[in-house]
């Protein structure tokens, strides 16, 4: 196989790993490398490169300063900065760097500058233009400034953006599904800037709703994944299971039914994609029952993020705190009825608060004989600290429901280290990056 004509920069002060992603990527590339931020300097100021990629701790000067540096006198040059612990230096890499990989995960850093030798070949400006004729979406793709990528060992590409509106960050998310034999690849999509839940144990409870995001800067986020997620680079030569999650920020199912149904029209007939569509939702009986009534001949699988009893639901759900689940539940039953497509449960464990016996007994009450499988999930560790319920605990809270003849499955978590799961994808504080200035 004939090398790429790209050319990239490898910095790192680790002699092993530098030999090892040297010998890996230099299979396909023309691969310089440098032990540190000195020695890259002086190779760069020697040749032209497309890619550098560099370890965030370096002796000296940084791999951020490092970074920096170089792609303000070389704009046209990609960044990837590894490091042991990206969601460190989450904020200081989205000022000078295209995305910052978890560094043990070398199948990530491979993907990702295949990805990107890809869309160097073709020029930014044709490239959005050839996505939007092929999808007839012209102009869907050009209201998000978008920023950088992160991903981790997991397997997540965690991207972020500015809405050209107004100037607000707003944060979405690709993955290979690791509970379905890894043969899903999920595009999960905020639908607002902010959230109404206030969930305790949700990042999105953090920040406060400002507004909705309109059709096209959904479709935005969807036409970005699709040009720059390595999960996606082979989406048009060979079969691919591909589903959109509205979960990263918000709830659609919620606050934006209108404009989500109206993106879910949209993607539908896109030529060449089998698309997926998949609604997380805190549940609303008034917007349930219009689903019901007016759009349920839309592809839309529901999520049901139940997560409590309800005699606790309204202390860690505040936003729920009015809400009737035995309606909400039967509504849904209905709509499992009309389309075909049973209603997923999610149920996210946190210590001695909703994985006991009487928890084990209320959804046996609420779900038995009815067409809901539950998804049981660990509480993520860095929102809510000594509360989280061991991988042991898991199992045997999945194996206990299966035992009363409850479809159950256990999911598992993706981006563990970059913050970019359902309700952990709210963006950085950051500045705008090089790219936008």
């Amino acid at each position: 196989m004939e090398k790429s004509a790209a050319k990239i920069l490898l910095v790192d002060d680790h002699p092993v790993y530098l030999a090892a992603a040297q010998k890996v990527l230099s299979k396909d590339y023309d691969v310089s490398v440098a032990h540190s931020a000195e020695e890259a300097t002086n190779l760069f100021k020697s040749g032209k490169y497309d890619i550098l990629i560099t370890d965030v701790v370096l002796p000296g000067e940084s791999g951020i300063d490092l970074a920096k540096r170089l792609g303000e006198a070389d704009p046209d040059l990609r960044i990837i900065l590894n490091s042991v612990s990206p969601e460190r230096y989450w904020r200081q890499a989205s000022i000078s760097a295209d995305a910052c990989l978890e560094k043990t995960d070398m199948f990530a850093l491979i993907k990702f500058v295949q990805r990107t030798v890809s869309l160097k070949k073709m020029p930014h400006q044709i490239r959005l233009m050839h996505l939007s004729i092929l999808f007839n979406l012209q102009g869907y793709m050009d209201v998000i400034d978008f920023v950088h990528m992160a991903g981790d060992k997991t397997g997540a590409l965690r991207m972020e953006g500015v809405l050209k509106k107004d100037k607000s960050p707003v944060a979405w998310v690709t993955y290979v599904d690791p509970s379905l034999d890894k043969k899903r690849v999920v595009i999960c999509l905020a639908s607002t800037v902010g959230c109404i839940g206030r969930c305790e144990f949700c990042k999105s409870g953090t920040r406060p709703f400002q507004r909705k995001l309109s059709k096209k800067e959904m479709i935005s986020q969807f036409l970005h994944s699709m040009m720059r997620s390595y999960h996606l680079k082979d989406v048009f030569e060979k079969p691919m299971d591909l589903t959109v999650n509205w979960a990263c920020e918000g709830d659609g199912g919620v606050t934006n039914t209108a404009n989500v149904y109206s993106t879910v029209e949209t993607l539908s007939r896109i030529k060449g994609l089998d698309l997926k569509f998949i609604l997380t939702t805190i549940g609303s009986e008034k917007k349930l029952r219009d689903f019901l009534t007016n759009h349920s001949d839309l592809p839309i699988r529901f999520y049901w993020s139940l997560h409590f009893r309800p005699e606790i639901r309204p202390t860690y759900m505040p936003a729920t705190a009015r809400q009737n689940v035995e309606k909400i539940r039967d509504i849904l039953q209905k709509i499992a009825e009309k389309t075909g497509r049973p209603i997923t449960v999610a149920w996210a464990l946190m210590e001695g608060k909703n994985d006991g016996q009487e928890d084990l007994e209320y959804l046996e009450k609420m779900f038995s004989g009815r067409p809901f499988e539950i998804k049981i999930s660990q509480m993520r560790g860095e929102i809510l600290d000594g509360q989280i319920v061991s991988d042991e605990s898991t199992r045997t809270f999945v194996n206990r429901l299966k035992a009363r003849g409850l479809p159950t499955r256990a999911r598992n978590l993706v981006g563990t280290s970059i913050s970019a799961t359902c309700g952990s994808t709210v963006p950085s504080d950051f500045p705008i990056s090089r790219s936008q200035k």
